[in-house]
């Protein structure tokens, strides 16, 4: 689905500009009295790089740039924590599945979180700032189109010169300024100035009064816009109307444009006078072609030789009439670029960010130890499922081809998303199948790459599509209502941050690490594995809570590398040959190996606003029951508790696990296990 660009994203837009074009401005106040033709290159990296910003930050490495300084770390609720038993939960006489909490945790770690806005927005809700940047750049963008339509009319409507003066003399001028390429010479009766125009095929439009110039005033005329061919100003000039178009609201931009101007026309000027012009006639002739103008209508897209009168044109003429000219400096031009460019690409690849550190008055840091080996909290699952779905003797609906997720819902029914189908496959509390939604296809209640389904306030139903990013609310049964944005601003930037930029720093390595997004409560954990340190964010995008536990990194053996290249060659799809095999054993032996282990695998949350942090599997060892760390709400750990073997969790609730179970390929199962919740630590094998 296409996000439409956020308020954070053109902040970051004109953060960067601004970075640029004030060491711009700077730079050309600095060479003020160095030749034009510094400025004149100067101001045509400055465009050049403005217009690539967007492009170079996107594509380029990141470098993220705090937007505002982070406050003290004093500030921060450091809480040292100790194992404490949780709250008692007495649980239900009836062995009925109570409902989930109306937002939940996957066990995938890219399992992007589901959560509706108290008021949701419009399906298709155009930000105000991005609407006004739209309308401002469209209107400069028509412009432009304009002004290159209006010189070409102009062109067409001029009579071509046939005078052989005047093709004599433009051919001397081109030999001498080595120009190969043909420019043809019009004389307009709708252009009272000399101009340029046409960045793909120059052209010079001459004024009706021209006929009876000298030939004094051709050379100097001639000369001047023939230098405007040489230097290709026309497309100079269309790249910073380009760039201005971009950044129509900002001060600096037009200021920069307005000196731009002025120092591509001294650039002409100053090589005028250096090819053997005297300084009082080029200014007498500067003046005199100063009083024409242009017809009534929009401005084309040329270089007229005088656009404006007034002081302007009185300093240029001080320009050109000061008694000693600045000599050319190839130091001070590489000097100038070099500054200007490594400014730019420096704003490029910066990412100007939300201070999201512990820092922040907000965050709370909860320290805890980890709970001693083979301790387990008496919390106790069931030795078998009390409902299974699927599975060797799974035939036709409760047959899956790919169970991706599950939920259950209020009422008890059971709604599995298997991808393979692109279908919601409904059951009833005793795992018999009761509906099937959806399938493959666009549009309302169609699937493409179905993959999450999450229970949805007022008794609806919300299924996520992972190609498109689109999510679907259905109701109770399972007819569709409407569709949701995925974007938030607060979820924006998370993900932006370490998605984009994040992720770009780190060079692909086995065991590297990797996101973990997951809601707990009214927070939204976003934190890599690298380390244990969990991460949660408020709905703003503020650090609200760091959870850390006691850990021992780990340095990765060979035999777990070596089983780990081979589970990711398991993995891989199709019909591979031994060679096929061999070659991809060769590839992944040859990518970097992380320093550390991940510090932890999946990262989910329960009915209870408990957070479940899974230990690492690795790959290599003998496969065992997972084993989870339980923090309490306010992210103090209670204790170890073990799953069964082979489940992959989809759901937690009151008094029930909800996962998958695949004994081979072709034997999926969806399994409901029965949790009951109770105080303290007890040993390996329960109390």
């Amino acid at each position: 689905m296409f996000a439409i660009p956020d308020s954070h994203g053109l902040l970051e837009l004109a953060v960067r500009g601004t970075v640029l074009l004030a060491v711009a401005v700077t730079l050309g106040w600095l060479v003020r009295r160095r030749p034009a033709k510094v400025r004149h290159l100067l101001w045509t990296t400055t465009f050049a790089l403005l217009l690539a910003l967007p492009a170079v930050s996107l594509l380029g490495p990141a470098w993220e740039v705090p937007l505002l300084p982070a406050p003290a770390a004093t500030n921060a609720d450091v809480q040292p924590s100790v194992p404490t038993p949780p709250t008692p939960i007495t649980p239900e006489p009836a062995r009925e599945l109570l409902p989930p909490p109306p937002t939940r945790l996957s066990a995938n770690p890219a399992h992007t979180p589901m959560r509706a806005p108290e008021s949701p927005s419009p399906p298709h809700a155009v930000p105000l700032p991005f609407l006004l940047w739209s309308l401002g750049c469209a209107a400069a963008l028509t412009s432009l189109l304009v002004g290159i339509l209006r010189f070409g009319r102009l062109v067409r409507q001029a009579q071509p010169v046939h005078d052989p003066v005047w093709l004599r003399q433009v051919e001397l001028v081109r030999a001498r300024l080595d120009i190969r390429r043909s420019v043809p010479l019009y004389f307009s009766g709708q252009a009272g100035t000399p101009m340029t125009g046409g960045f793909r095929t120059p052209a010079i439009l001459l004024p009706a009064s021209a006929k009876a110039w000298s030939a004094g005033r051709r050379q100097a005329v001639l000369t001047h816009e023939l230098i405007h061919v040489r230097h290709r100003d026309a497309l100079r000039q269309l790249i910073l109307r380009a760039a201005l178009a971009l950044y129509w609201f900002h001060p600096l931009a037009w200021v920069a444009a307005r000196l731009a101007a002025s120092a591509r026309e001294e650039a002409c000027d100053e090589e005028v006078l250096e090819l053997g012009a005297r300084p009082s006639q080029y200014a007498e002739h500067l003046l005199a072609v100063a009083a024409g103008g242009l017809t009534p209508g929009p401005s084309p897209l040329s270089l007229p030789m005088v656009r404006h009168s007034g002081p302007r044109l009185e300093r240029r003429i001080a320009s050109i009439l000061r008694p000693h000219r600045p000599r050319p400096s190839t130091i001070a031009t590489v000097v100038v670029l070099a500054a200007v460019g490594g400014v730019g690409v420096s704003a490029a690849v910066a990412h100007p960010i939300r201070i999201l550190s512990a820092g922040t008055a907000r965050a709370r840091i909860v320290e805890n130890p980890r709970p001693p080996d083979g301790s387990r909290l008496s919390w106790r699952i069931g030795p078998r499922p009390i409902v299974s779905i699927g599975g060797h003797d799974g035939e036709g609906a409760a047959r899956f081809t790919d169970a991706t997720d599950a939920t259950i819902l209020r009422d008890g029914r059971i709604v599995v998303a298997d991808r393979g189908t692109n279908e919601l496959r409904v059951f009833d509390r005793s795992g018999t199948h009761a509906a099937t939604w959806g399938g493959q296809g666009w549009g309302g209640g169609r699937f493409r790459d179905l993959f999450q389904v999450e229970p949805f306030p007022g008794d609806s139903i919300a299924a996520w599509s992972l190609r498109s990013g689109s999510i679907q609310v259905l109701d109770s049964e399972g007819e569709f209502g409407r569709i949701l944005r995925t974007e938030r601003d607060a979820v924006n930037l998370l993900l932006q941050r370490y998605f984009l930029v994040q992720t770009r720093k780190d060079p692909p390595a086995l065991f590297g690490r990797r996101l973990t997004v997951a809601p707990w409560g009214d927070l939204l954990v976003v934190s890599p594995n690298d380390r244990y340190e969990i991460r949660a964010f408020a709905n703003d995008g503020t650090l609200a809570r760091i959870v850390r536990r006691d850990h021992i990194p780990r340095r990765p053996a060979r035999g777990q590398v070596d089983a780990y290249v081979e589970t990711l060659i398991a993995q891989a799809q199709g019909d591979e040959t031994p060679e096929d095999r061999s070659e991809q054993r060769a590839h992944f032996q040859s990518v970097p190996v992380a320093d550390h282990l991940p510090a932890f695998g999946s990262v989910m949350s329960d009915a209870a606003g408990h957070l479940w942090v899974e230990e690492y599997a690795v790959p290599g060892e003998e496969e065992r029951a997972s084993l989870w760390t339980v923090f309490n709400p306010e992210g103090r750990v209670l204790g170890f508790v073990e799953t069964p073997v082979g489940l992959s969790i989809y759901e937690i609730g009151a008094d029930y696990i909800l996962g998958r179970m695949v004994s081979e390929p072709s034997a999926e199962s969806v399994q409901v296990w029965p949790l009951e919740r109770s105080n303290g630590y007890t040993g390996r094998n329960g109390a």
